[in-house]
């Protein structure tokens, strides 16, 4: 499949990675000087110790955040500053993925511990090939989501349907995590 590369992308890829590093230090340095009454230099010091305290030895991050339902369930934001580089994986809490997966009924700390892990490998290797093959993932990974979107729409009406009493007021964050049979059959 794709070759690892080390070409002028792969500049352009840190090039964008350390700007969105000075980005992610200049949003908090103004949030911290609004919040704290600072000068704007006391709360740059402050936000690169903020951001070297939560990077440093972390060369991936699992975060979440509101996306929106129709957003990618993952998305990746790769950033760098001084020589610290994180690629951030972000959780789109949004996502019927999330909601019935991930955090869905039968999810416990371990089992998204496991998810983390996964998703913070194929965030390290997402960045060795080249953006052809990073565009062919990121469709799959969408069409997945997309499919597992339709999967868990046709379970909650089949267990509406069957009068399945107990599910029935459940909404998407309480639906249980069994692998549907749409999913498992050959």
């Amino acid at each position: 499949m794709g070759a690892a590369t080390a070409t002028s992308e792969h500049e352009e890829r840190k090039n964008r990675a350390n700007k969105r590093g000075k980005e992610i230090i200049a949003k908090l340095t103004q949030e911290i000087a609004t919040k704290k009454k600072i000068s704007a230099k006391e709360a740059e010091v402050e936000a690169i110790k903020q951001y070297e305290d939560i990077h440093q030895g972390r060369p991936t991050k699992v975060s979440e955040k509101k996306l929106g339902p129709h957003a990618p369930f993952l998305t990746f934001d790769e950033h760098s500053y001084n020589m610290l580089e994180t690629v951030e994986v972000i959780l789109n809490i949004d996502h019927s993925f999330y909601k019935t997966f991930y955090m869905g009924q039968g999810s416990n700390s371990e089992s998204r511990k496991s998810w983390d892990l996964f998703f913070q490998m194929f965030a390290q290797l997402f960045f060795k090939y080249t953006e052809d093959y990073q565009e062919f993932i990121n469709s799959f990974m969408n069409e997945l989501g997309q499919h597992l979107k339709t999967v868990s729409k046709k379970r909650m009406a089949k267990e509406k349907k069957d009068g399945d009493l107990d599910n029935l007021d459940k909404d998407d964050n309480e639906l249980d995590d069994k692998i549907p049979d749409e999913l498992t059959a050959n």
